[in-house]
């Protein structure tokens, strides 16, 4: 057989020539002390960096609740001593660790913290006084509370303020500022700065007044304080009391570029690094509040190394092109430039964006992209590897915006968590984006694969390899409807009798359900599914005797309107279908083994099955699974952690970690002959042991990328009961169908870019 890899490359050869952002959106971004951990909230996902943004690993987010959503983000205050006491709050969730993030301590329930960053606080002499500040809401009022316990719960107590406070605090800050010890600020909504220099007993009013006023700053620079207003930054010093109360005509204004009315202030930081250099940074945006975000083209980073006199303005563009979708934040209603910190007494600086984490390693000057998610697997898809030996197995890794990796693993080699060296080769250089990669159940004697990916043709095609070489093959297309560079494939299906009738199914936008009978040679439309996407195709297992087939469809909506997906049955090969129910599903499986059985999932997580109805055994509705509704964790099974093997036994992996295998009784709704694993997170961490096999992703995002599970079964599976599953850029094995579970393989995290 002619090698079917001619286009593939060495991992390690690989150049990056992408000028496109990740867009990885960072919701948080904190660092310690000693610049040796870096954490953020990354869309859905909690990361930890231990080596400067080099490599990451996926912490617990199971243990704070994360949702799919994305609806809560943590609002993460890193304790200035970190690296020696590990303490963090989750300020979102009232949470708070003092091992590092592995396990995390519910606070008081009654109280709601401030969801603002900065309401939360530590002293600067935190590592002797053990004192921490915190403002929030308790009984409906707002108050600020201090503990000298290290935050531990049920160590906080009221602090007496000389005000009433009518609103969460703007912020909370203990400045670092030569010559004037340790300051405790508070900045109110309608203006009023307070200090203390006896950690909140007693306290002065600096500043009346000065409203609007949100952020706060030391600058070592001139050894004061900076505040910012939406559209300003004022200079406090803090050294002179006599003159207290100032009102904010008696703040020194910072003269910064003058820009368009529409950009406002995110955040002010000054940084201080080696010999006490400084760096000032303003970002600035068009986009502090969604409800009036316009156009984020202009946001921008200022930049001072004396304390304001001057100015350098840096852009997205600067680095990399903007959103490889070439849209700005602002199209998403948010900023573009989110967070800033550095590593104190160093020139490293970190940044957060709505594209990703950049670092510099020169106060600013210049930065470098790192990769977070660029080698997300996002998909899994297995075959057998050898035709002699059935311990060889073709684990094919579809990643973010990486393409896909291929790896042929012995897994008679990686029993008894016996590491082994996995080769593994990159697929294909032809595309990087919303990959998917097939291969048929026959692979070993046929070499027949199809691989699809995002181009900008506007006609969704695959490219198709056998032992002769390569093509791309087009889809038919829907007559009269107007063609979009987001066209594509989105699902591929090999009928498990290939072998025999050189069947492959797909599916996409603007195609509907194509078929080929040839090997995927040629393509025709099955059916144009009413015009609509189709996310989705499954066979039952038992297809070349029942015929029958499951497909998902969807419309493609606005992102703001309701979107809705249907399941078709067909039980001819897809010559008719029948809607079985609508709903916000996410995947669909069928097999025929107990009469129609149709098992899906819907994005709350729970599962769900076809049950005749009552007197008509030939009409059903769709039951929950009792089995998977409530186990381990109420957030349910993961977006793209359900899959079905040939015999038609189900795995479903848990948003939150832990997987479940078994039998689905359709007349029950129930699952039989069940093996599971508890999570991690129930056992006691360690950094190897987080895992979560499921993706993050609703299907609006879906339907308009691929779906493919990240969970898969052997293609030995009844004889080795051997699984895998993906989290990160990780791939698990498990040997006794999910008991346990262990890491085989990471595909290497991108090298830095600079743009």
């Amino acid at each position: 057989m002619m090698d079917c890899f001619h286009k593939l490359v060495a991992v390690f050869f690989i150049t990056q020539t992408c000028k496109a952002h990740l867009h990885d959106v960072i919701r948080d971004l904190v660092v310690s002390d000693d610049g040796s951990e870096i954490f953020t909230e990354s869309r859905a996902l909690f990361l930890k960096s231990s080596d400067k943004g080099l490599s990451w690993t996926r912490y617990p987010q199971n243990t704070l609740h994360f949702y799919k959503t994305n609806k809560y983000r943590s609002r993460f205050e890193m304790s200035p001593n970190f690296s020696n006491d590990g303490i963090m709050f989750a300020m979102t969730l009232n949470r708070r660790t003092d091992d590092g993030g592995l396990n995390w301590e519910s606070q008081d329930t009654s109280f709601k913290p401030c969801k603002a960053k900065g309401s939360l606080t530590f002293s600067s002499s935190f590592a002797k006084d053990n004192t921490v500040f915190v403002a929030g809401q308790l009984d409906g009022k707002y108050k600020l509370y201090r503990s000298t316990e290290k935050g531990e719960k049920d160590t906080w107590n009221e602090v007496n303020l000389p005000i009433k406070l009518s609103a969460c605090p703007s912020q909370l800050s203990v400045p670092q500022v030569d010559g004037d010890g340790a300051v405790m600020l508070l900045g109110t909504s309608d203006g009023t700065v307070l200090s203390s220099h006896d950690l909140g007993v007693n306290w002065n009013t600096m500043v009346k007044g000065a409203k609007p006023l949100f952020r706060m700053s030391a600058d070592v620079y001139t050894s004061s304080v900076l505040i910012a207003s939406r559209k300003r930054v004022y200079r406090l010093p803090i050294s002179n009391s006599s003159s207290w109360p100032l009102a904010k005509s008696d703040l020194e204004l910072l003269k910064l570029p003058k820009e368009n009315r529409k950009l406002g202030i995110q955040q002010v930081v000054s940084h201080v690094g080696e010999d006490k250099k400084t760096s000032l940074f303003v970002l600035r945006t068009s986009c502090r509040k969604k409800s009036s975000c316009s156009n984020s083209g202009d946001d921008h980073v200022l930049l001072s190394h004396n304390g304001g006199e001057s100015w350098s303005k840096q852009f997205v563009d600067d680095w990399f092109s903007r959103d490889r979708a070439g849209k700005n934040a602002s199209h998403f209603s948010d900023q573009e430039f989110t967070h800033v910190q550095g590593v104190a007494g160093t020139s490293t600086v970190y940044m957060g964006t709505w594209t990703g984490i950049y670092r510099s390693d020169d106060m600013g000057d210049s930065w470098t992209e790192l990769d977070t998610l660029a080698r997300l697997i996002i998909g899994v898809s297995t075959t057998a590897g050898d035709i002699n030996n059935k311990n060889k197995i073709n684990v094919d890794l579809c990643t973010y915006t990486d393409g896909c990796f291929t790896a042929n693993i012995d897994v008679s080699l990686l029993k008894d968590n016996t590491s082994a060296h996995i080769p593994h080769k990159k697929w294909s250089t032809s595309g990087t984006r919303y990959t998917l990669l097939e291969r048929s159940p026959n692979y070993t004697q046929d070499g027949v694969s199809l691989y699809a990916y995002y181009s900008k043709a506007s006609v969704p095609f695959v490219e198709r390899c056998d032992d002769q070489g390569c093509n791309n093959i087009q889809l038919p297309v829907f007559k009269g409807v107007k063609a979009s560079d987001m066209d594509r494939v989105f699902t591929i299906r090999f009928s498990p009798n290939f072998a025999q009738d050189n069947i492959v199914y797909a599916g996409g936008s603007n195609t509907g359900l194509a078929m080929s009978d040839d090997g995927g040679k040629q393509f025709t439309m099955l059916w144009n599914a009413l015009n609509r996407s189709v996310v989705q195709v499954t066979l039952s297992p038992t297809f070349a005797e029942d015929d029958t087939m499951a497909v998902l469809i969807t419309e493609e909506s606005n992102r703001n309107s309701d979107w809705k997906v249907d399941i078709y049955i067909s039980q001819n090969r897809g010559e008719t279908w029948t809607l079985l129910d609508s709903g916000p599903y996410m995947s669909v499986m069928v097999s025929t083994r107990q009469g129609l059985t149709v098992v899906a999932l819907k994005t709350n997580g729970n599962v769900y099955v076809n049950v005749p109805k009552k007197h008509n055994s030939n009409k059903y509705r769709m039951a929950k699974v009792k089995d998977l509704s409530s186990t381990l964790r109420p957030d349910g099974i993961g977006t793209t952690g359900i899959t079905m093997s040939e015999s038609g036994r189900l795995l479903f992996a848990y948003y939150q970690g832990g997987t479940v295998v078994g039998d689905i009784n359709r007349d029950t709704a129930s699952l039989v002959n069940v093996t599971r694993s508890q999570p991690a997170f129930d056992k006691g961490y360690s950094d190897a042991d987080v895992w979560s096999f499921t993706g993050q992703e609703d299907l609006f995002n879906k339907n308009t990328k691929v779906f493919k599970e990240v969970v898969a079964f052997s293609p030995h599976y009844s004889d080795d009961g051997v699984l895998f599953g993906a989290s990160l850029n990780e791939l698990w094995i498990s040997f006794n169908e999910g008991q346990n579970w262990h890491m085989i393989y990471q595909i290497p995290f991108r090298a830095p870019r600079k743009g």
